[in-house]
């Protein structure tokens, strides 16, 4: 199938194809609603460092908190097939940990944190993203991955860097006022400092993933519009799983 062509061509044997873009693409040319000539253009990738703020808060930082966060944040598209791989995973992450010198520190924390995103999760994945243009035969741009704009960012403290104040405000504002609203949240938030009194209990982790499943419902790109069973979409989610589980459902669907 087609499908499958598209897989082994973005996979490549060491990256991940970008399923929902394929998704997106496939309908937008088979309906010819884009010129054959079309240069996509993605917001990739100033993401900033994503690590838990409340290591600024904390005297010393373990290699297991550190290992259990790149867990958590990079292997949970599906939380069940991760937690059968967890020990596989986990050794993989910690000799990670240690080829990168962990210390223990805040900023040796969210520098491995940010070397990894720059090694694993950027280019094999979301920059991967193109593959779904070249694949359909059009052309790409990734402005936000310029060496110049690079370079400001990588000169940024991580209190500003981690998580886009700067970059996110902008962006925000012009939506805004483009659409006329007060307000549109983008990403689920947790005050560090409430981050930090919760901890690692099972009351943050909950409301994390309810602020997760919120932020999706409301985000303009209607990430949840694929999923036609909204109940099975709030359980996926405040189990824990990415709302990206949905679009592999439905490209393994594709597939087979």
């Amino acid at each position: 199938t087609q499908a499958k062509t598209f897989a082994n061509y973005a996979m490549n044997y060491h990256c991940l194809p970008h399923i929902q873009d394929y998704i997106a693409v496939k309908e937008m040319k088979t309906q010819h609603l884009i010129d054959d000539n079309a240069i996509f253009v993605p917001g990739h990738c100033v993401t900033g460092v994503s690590f838990p703020k409340s290591i600024f808060y904390e005297k010393e930082q373990s290699e297991a908190k550190l290992v259990n966060f790149l867990f958590r944040y990079h292997f949970v598209n599906d939380i069940s097939i991760a937690n059968k791989h967890k020990d596989k995973f986990v050794n993989h992450l910690k000799a990670f940990c240690q080829k990168y010198h962990f210390t223990g520190s805040a900023t040796s924390f969210a520098d491995i944190v940010e070397i990894w995103q720059w090694k694993e999760r950027e280019p094999k994945y979301i920059a991967n993203s193109i593959r779904n243009y070249t694949f359909f035969g059009y052309d790409y741009w990734m402005p936000l991955w310029d060496i110049e704009h690079a370079r400001f960012w990588m000169q940024m403290p991580f209190e500003i860097a981690g998580d886009r104040k700067w970059f996110e405000w902008c962006i925000q504002n012009k939506y805004n006022k483009l659409l006329g609203k007060e307000e549109i949240e983008f990403t689920p938030i947790l005050n560090p400092q409430k981050e930090y009194i919760l901890g690692n209990t099972k009351i943050r982790k909950v409301f994390r993933q309810y602020l997760s499943y919120k932020a999706t419902k409301k985000h303009p790109l209607l990430f949840n519009a694929i999923y036609s069973d909204r109940g099975f979409f709030y359980e996926m989610m405040v189990k824990g799983n990415h709302f990206l589980n949905g679009y592999a459902r439905k490209f393994l669907d594709m597939l087979f």
